[in-house]
């Protein structure tokens, strides 16, 4: 009776390994011609009509068998993938693409896949963190990704979100196109030192970008951000252009230091506060429409933005911090009905003709906040 238990148990034990075993087994597809993409395959039923659904699998990055399986390097991912499993010549299993695994390209070392480029379908609803960190010889990207279902016709049922450094360190990369994707959210060092991207076409759902493109000197080319609603930054890039920031409700330090734009419009955003070095040394920018809720503009906001000749002041304004607007050459008449505080170099070497301040202001210095103001005729 024991031996039968055991013998039992045994063979419940091996049919669990075997199944793991098949579970775990990626698929390779492709040619010894044009290289192979490997995705891991599940049977279910979330698509009617469906065989199951497919993630583009990390057997991508650890596959060696290279000389009978090589890697592919123009890759385009098929929305359905149709597999011929009798060897008859018919297509009998059909897998919608859902998922790109984490690390599913990307290497931890020197050694790199050799992909040059890649297209994501629509039907892919999530990106795994490091998909594509560390390929050296990756040049493009399409990501559609969206969560599309072949079955119902609808679109954007998911929401993608780079979460941390997919596209770390891929020297060669030059521009990402995420235009026709849902992906709503950029991360902290998606493109760091990717020092050769120089385009950026980002999803017209995009909400959130925090820092992701430090060392990335050659970007100057980035679609609207009329969506967004969180900034970290595009310190250390030179992206150029009218930005639009319509819906913005916070921003990062140094958001656009240094970088090319030559106008920002802030429309109706509920932005109250523009943080320090927001601005600053944007020698390009010319023109800049702040929100009328503006309560506080933070040190050095527009510093060494020295070609500002066309900006409005919102009277609303409670906290002009040390050398808010010092170096654009703007001029006009300003009145500041609820001032608080006015700090160091305020105005200095603006050319505002007029200042009228009626709020209950407890600190200025008129001599430093003014200093260089050669226009300024009235000041109450």
């Amino acid at each position: 009776m024991k031996k039968k238990i055991f013998l039992t148990l045994l063979m419940i034990a091996l049919c669990v390994c075997l199944f793991a075993i098949c579970a775990s087994a990626a698929t390779a597809v492709g040619d010894k011609e044009n290289g192979y993409v490997w995705y891991d395959l599940s049977k279910n039923d979330t698509f009617e009509g469906y065989t199951g659904t497919a993630t583009v699998s990390t057997a991508n990055r650890t596959n060696t068998d290279t000389e009978n399986y090589p890697k592919a390097t123009n890759v385009i991912i098929p929305e359905i993938l149709e597999l011929d499993t009798n060897g008859d010549g018919t297509v009998d299993e059909r897998y919608v693409v859902t998922e790109v695994a984490g690390e599913a390209f990307g290497m931890n070392g020197s050694s790199s896949h050799p992909l040059v480029s890649i297209t994501i379908p629509r039907t892919v609803r999530s990106i795994g963190v490091h998909a594509f960190r560390r390929l050296q010889n990756l040049q493009t990207v399409v990501i559609n990704a969206s969560g599309y279902n072949p079955v119902t016709g609808e679109d954007r049922t998911a929401e993608i979100k780079f979460s941390n450094a997919e596209f770390w360190t891929c020297p060669e990369l030059l521009s990402v196109d995420i235009s026709k994707s849902n992906v709503t959210q950029v991360g902290d060092n998606c493109f760091t030192s990717c020092s050769k991207l120089h385009t950026v076409l980002f999803s017209s759902n995009i909400k959130k970008i925090t820092a992701p493109f430090t060392g990335c000197s050659s970007l100057t080319t980035i679609s609207s951000l009329e969506s967004l609603e969180t900034l970290g930054g595009f310190y250390g890039s030179k992206i150029t252009g009218d930005i639009k920031l319509y819906n913005i409700t916070s921003m990062g330090t140094n958001a656009f230091r240094d970088t090319n734009i030559t106008s920002v419009d802030f429309g109706n955003a509920t932005i109250t506060s523009l943080p320090e070095r927001a601005f600053q040394d944007c020698k390009s920018l010319t023109r800049a429409v702040l929100p009328e809720g503006l309560q506080v503009v933070g040190p050095l906001a527009f510093s060494g933005a020295s070609s500002l000749s066309d900006m409005n002041i919102p009277r609303g304004i409670k906290r002009l911090e040390n050398n808010a607007f010092w170096g654009p050459i703007f001029g006009g008449d300003i009145v500041l009905d609820n001032l608080e505080y006015m700090g160091e170099h305020a105005f200095r070497g603006t050319q505002i003709r007029s200042l009228v301040i009626k709020g209950t202001l407890t600190s200025l210095n008129t001599n430093a906040a003014f200093y260089g103001c050669s226009q300024l005729e009235y000041l109450v």
